[in-house]
């Protein structure tokens, strides 16, 4: 029998990573390839984003200015996700972090390489949504 243990990988997603309607279903296919792999899978997601609330006079003021403010660009909500990422990888350590996109871990320190796994990038869906 070998020594060697099977890689451990964190997979962080804002919303649950299991939801097959979450970021058209993208988390959840890259779980579900991912269990098909010799790795263990440890999964940091759904984050909690209560905090959003905080942002509301933010928000009104964007509003009465004609303007659209997107709250996951906020670094009120980059702190806490980098709070919460840190606080389960004490609990659950993993050898690397792969988030499936750059928002939850745009703040994050951590002794593990993480992956950032993007579709676009913010400048080309800016005003599609």
């Amino acid at each position: 029998m070998s020594n060697s243990r099977r890689l451990r990988i964190g997979v962080v997603s804002i919303d649950s990573a299991w939801d097959t309607a979450s970021w058209s279903g993208i988390p959840h296919q890259i779980l579900s390839h991912l269990q098909q792999e010799d790795v263990d899978i440890e999964v940091f997601s759904p984050l909690d984003r209560r905090l959003k609330v905080m942002l509301t006079p933010s928000i009104l003021l964007a509003k009465a200015r004609g303007q659209r403010l997107v709250l996951n660009h906020s670094a009120l909500l980059a702190r806490s996700y980098a709070r919460q990422i840190r606080a389960r990888l004490r609990k659950a350590p993993v050898d690397v972090l792969l988030s499936i996109n750059s928002i939850p871990i745009t703040l994050l320190d951590c002794p593990q390489p993480v992956v950032a796994f993007n579709d676009s990038i913010f400048h080309d869906i800016v005003n599609y949504y």
